[in-house]
């Protein structure tokens, strides 16, 4: 009982000493200038139409597809193997909506989207979880790819 009422009074008393507030002190020295911001993050944006699908229908593999870009300059090889690249797709809704990737969805069947890359190459993804054919029209719409390099991580 008394070591309750000790630690109650000892609560009390801490409390009470961190709500005050003594006499503001001198300015001190100017710090050194700090690194510069994210101004290295590199965004660009791709975007595609039906016609631009490997894999069609008619190659007879039903349940996946993709999109390929060749010639994307800010995927360097020190990127690649050094930095961060993120993807974001947003569909060609009117929508200003990004979804980060890997992602998966239900449409009139399932599709798990998911992205590749390499030096100067990308790849978006489209792969039926359900073995039905992905309907393109479903999958047209853009990406959003930041490139960090690897000065920044």
């Amino acid at each position: 009982m008394i070591k309750n009422r000790l630690l109650l009074i000892i609560a009390i008393i801490m409390i009470s000493v961190m709500g005050c507030e003594g006499p503001v002190g001198q300015q001190g020295e100017r710090g050194l200038d700090g690194s510069d911001g994210s101004a290295n993050v590199q965004t660009f944006y791709l975007s595609w139409d039906e016609n631009d699908f490997v894999n069609p229908p008619e190659s007879g593999f039903d349940d996946f597809s993709y999109v390929a870009f060749e010639g994307v300059n800010p995927l360097t090889s020190q990127m690649v193997e050094e930095g961060v690249v993120l993807a974001h797709w947003s569909p060609l809704d009117g929508n200003n909506v990004w979804i980060a990737l890997p992602h998966t969805y239900e449409a009139s069947n399932v599709v798990e989207m998911t992205y590749l890359y390499a030096e100067e190459y990308f790849e978006i993804w489209f792969t039926s979880l359900t073995g039905d054919f992905i309907d393109g029209d479903q999958q047209v719409g853009r990406v959003k790819i930041s490139v960090i390099p690897p000065s920044l991580i």
